[in-house]
Formats: structure tokens, C-alpha cells, sequence
């Protein structure tokens, strides 16, 4: 069997550009690490995400979608994989090429936000664990989603109970509880921002934004001059 190294992750904060001339939008990823599926706090750091950007009304798409019109839609989930196998999180959308340096700072204040200057409210936690709880029931919906459910429990280890406690998991999360996870697993310092975009465009406003230190790199990673 072939054996595939652990992911290193991202040490410093870093925007990389990869250029698509004429590009009528700007692409963002920004990602890095994040814990393992049987991670102590799943529950809460599922919930802080819900907050930030796992619902259409969570903070992110509230801002670049609803209030700044920048985009059709921003999220923002983790991509769990077997353990002990840490996760990836991942904030993607879509903006308008001109407003790419703006969204850029806009996604940056975010993150400063929900980790201290704007922490998760009580009415952010009570709205994550309605949304968390209340469509638990479709997965087991139809043949195709039962067998989904089931899967999910061999694919991440979860114990065969898991589905006759979840709902008291997430209600046992505290907002300190979410807080502490948002903290934790929500560092910008520790992702990569990529942005797929029309550089001679773009690049002059995301360098004076000075969020973080500029790239540029080709389709497979390579730097550019």
C-alpha cells in the first residue's frame, strides 16, 4: 500500500496569486489545517464554523454577499478525514475582479473578529445548534442518505452509537466552548489565501492591502517572476 506523508501544513500567512488573464472574477481559498474528526472539541468547532461561514446567514456571506455585494455567495466548512488524519478548513467564494483587494481585507477582518474583537454571540451558538440538530433527520430520509450516514461513522471511526447522541453533544457546547474552538482553529496565521485572478489587475491593490506577504505562482504551485 502506498503510503502518502501527513499534510505540513502553512507556518507563516502567505496570499498567492495564480493568474487568469482577463478573468471577469477572482477565486479565494484560503485554508490550512485544522483537527482530526475525534478532535475533544468537534462539537464546538462545527458550531464556531456554523457562525463563521456553514450557513447562508453566517458571517462571512452576511458580509461580502449581503452587505458589501462582492459576490454570489462566501463559506466556509472542514474536510474531515480518516484518523488520525487532521482536517483541512477552507473559506471559498467568488468576488467581483475589481473588489478583489477588498474582500481580501474584508475576509481578513473576519477572522480578527470572530476570534476576538466580535466573539460568537449567544444568539450565533443558539441559530448553530438549531442548524445543527434540526436537518439530522434527512440523512436518514432515503435509502441513499442512510447509507451516507453509515459510511460517515466507518469513513471518520465513529462509533456505532454516535447518531443517538449527537443532538446532546451539540447542545452540551458552552459559548466558551465555541469561543475557545473559533480561537484555536480559525488563525489566518497558520493558512494559505489563494486567489485565482487577472494579476495585472488585482496584484497592485492585494500588495497594498498588506494583509500578508504576496506570491505569485503558476497552475502547479511554482513561483513566478
Amino acid at each position: 500500500m502506498l503510503a502518502i506523508a501527513p499534510p505540513k501544513g502553512v507556518s507563516t500567512e502567505t496570499v498567492y496569486i495564480v493568474d487568469r488573464p482577463d478573468s471577469p472574477q477572482s477565486v479565494f481559498y484560503v485554508g490550512g489545517l485544522g483537527p482530526p474528526r475525534n478532535a475533544p472539541d468537534y462539537f464546538a468547532t462545527d458550531l464556531a464554523n456554523v457562525t463563521f461561514g456553514g450557513a447562508f446567514t453566517s458571517r462571512i456571506n452576511l458580509n461580502l454577499r449581503e452587505d458589501k455585494h462582492y459576490t454570489y455567495g462566501a463559506n466556509s466548512f472542514f474536510s474531515y478525514r480518516r484518523v488520525p488524519e487532521p482536517s483541512t478548513f477552507i473559506v471559498a467564494s467568488a468576488v467581483s475582479t475589481p473588489k478583489t483587494d477588498s474582500s481580501l481585507v474584508q475576509i481578513a477582518k473576519e477572522f480578527n473578529d470572530i476570534r476576538g474583537s466580535r466573539p460568537i454571540t449567544a444568539a450565533e451558538l443558539a441559530f448553530a445548534k438549531g442548524t445543527a440538530t434540526k436537518g439530522l433527520p434527512l440523512q436518514f430520509e432515503t435509502m441513499s442518505s442512510q447509507a451516507g450516514a453509515i459510511g460517515e461513522l466507518i469513513t471518520e471511526g465513529l462509533p456505532l452509537d454516535y447518531y443517538n447522541t449527537v443532538v446532546q453533544q451539540y447542545r452540551a457546547v458552552t459559548l466558551a466552548d465555541a469561543q475557545k474552538a473559533a480561537v484555536a482553529h480559525m488563525n489566518p496565521a497558520n493558512m494559505a489565501i489563494v486567489i485565482v485572478g487577472d494579476r495585472k489587475v488585482i496584484e497592485p491593490g492585494i500588495k497594498a492591502a498588506n494583509v500578508a506577504p504576496v506570491v505569485v505562482i503558476d497552475d502547479q504551485g511554482n513561483p513566478v517572476p
